[in-house]
């Protein structure tokens, strides 16, 4: 191991997040290592004195060279070091020493390249019309210019020692902002950043700072944010199931005459207009299975609309147009697990669409009658998430039964539950 290099560094490192490198403190204060088993273990090591003596000559060469200042262990001058400190008048060798970069350079080049890049969304703001719901991309570039103009750290959502994925990040965002229609994950790899797998690498972060900065998502599940925008893992279609008749590319089409289904590609729903909607209640569903049970089993002139979990921007679309064809005429429900994620999602849904929808088999007598299929809850995490679902007025149709849940230390999957007409 070169010592020299590696003391040096961890020094540098220390003063790059120092308050002294972003000017702040009034009085220059000295930094140093310490050495102790955590900063170098070696120097302790028992069986042997090799390494400690290596130590020792590599720090007595960088105080030679006039880039550190030992501090020996009183009377042990020349045998233990309790710690060096980093010669400040001298920042300029030591970073030509370690041929490294110092970090002012690092972020000026960033925030060149983040000039670039809000240049470009502002350039596809007047070109391409891209709608009010991506200026966050802006205040995200913002953001990060700001705190390196501060020398803040920004690692929480770019890395400023790669610039490589970083620009990624930057691309990636800025394609984003131009989707007009539902693309699979690889394929919008492809376009923003020229390799079907190189979004995987930046995914997480893209997640985060959509997140953070826009305030339209809410979700906290990386697919499910993604998908709120545009990017799937695959295409998608909408399934639908009922006596409506639709008009699509000038051609009347019955789903009636589909059995069971028929599925719907985000294009087509972009277009539809709804002729005529006959039967009684619209319910949406969370699951698959579940989705197929209901259709099957139950008789009635149901609307049935598979959501697939979490709707996004094109389920919405579907709903939307669909509860501006009826006005008020006929009710809405929501069918979903009895858990964390099925509440969020009814409350997601009412939120987005406006629908007013009813929960459906989602109540506490619906948990006790199918309780012996529930699932345990173990997880303190998930636990702490329910009560505070009991804090949220917005969640209070399911107050009783978070209780219930809590208490019993249960959840319950939808696909456990045996629908019929009969239950409504």
């Amino acid at each position: 191991m070169d010592y020299d290099i590696y003391i040096l560094n961890r020094l540098i490192d220390k003063y790059e997040r120092s308050n002294l490198y972003k000017g702040t403190n009034r009085i220059r204060r000295n930094l140093y290592l310490h050495f102790n088993p955590h900063e170098i273990s070696d120097y302790f090591i028992d069986e042997t004195s090799r390494y400690k003596q290596e130590i020792n000559g590599a720090c007595m060469a960088l105080e030679r060279a006039s880039f550190i200042y030992i501090h020996w262990v009183k009377f042990e001058k020349g045998n233990l070091i309790d710690k060096v400190r980093l010669n400040l008048d001298n920042l300029e060798s030591i970073y030509a020493y370690l041929k490294r970069k110092p970090k002012r350079e690092r972020e000026s080049r960033l925030q060149d390249m983040i000039c670039k890049y809000a240049e470009e969304f502002k350039e596809l703001e007047i070109g391409n019309g891209v709608t009010q719901s991506f200026k966050w991309i802006n205040d995200f570039y913002s953001y990060i210019n700001t705190r390196l103009s501060q020398h803040v750290s920004v690692k929480e959502y770019i890395d400023i020692e790669d610039m490589s994925k970083t620009e990624d990040i930057f691309k990636a965002l800025n394609t984003l902002a131009l989707l007009e229609n539902e693309v699979p994950k690889r394929i919008f790899s492809i376009k923003a950043l020229g390799s079907s797998k190189a979004f995987d690498g930046v995914e997480s972060k893209i997640t985060k700072i959509i997140r953070t900065f826009s305030p339209e998502v809410t979700l906290q599940d990386n697919d499910e944010i993604l998908a709120e925008l545009g990017i799937v893992k695959n295409p998608q279609y909408l399934l639908v199931s009922g006596d409506i008749e639709l008009c699509i590319g000038g051609e009347r089409i019955a789903l009636k005459h589909f059995t069971p289904d028929l599925g719907l590609a985000p294009e087509t729903v972009a277009t539809l207009e709804f002729v005529s909607v006959k039967g009684g209640p619209i319910i949406t569903i969370e699951n698959l299975t579940s989705y197929h049970q209901f259709i099957r089993n139950t008789k009635g002139n149901w609307i049935v609309i598979y959501l697939g979990g979490y709707h996004n921007t094109w389920r919405r679309q579907f709903l939307n147009k669909l509860k501006v064809f009826l006005g008020e005429e006929i009710p809405f429900y929501h069918w979903g697990d009895i858990d964390y994620g099925g509440f969020t999602i009814y409350r997601h849904l009412n939120a987005k669409c406006h629908l007013h929808a009813k929960p459906y088999l989602m109540d506490c007598e619906t948990l006790q009658r199918y309780e012996k299929y529930a699932l345990p809850i173990k997880n303190k995490a998930y636990k702490k998430k329910l009560q505070e679902l009991l804090k949220d007025p917005e969640y209070a149709v399911f107050h009783d039964t978070i209780e219930y849940m809590l208490y019993k230390g249960i959840r319950l999957e939808q696909e456990c539950i045996e629908v019929s007409e009969n239950d409504i």
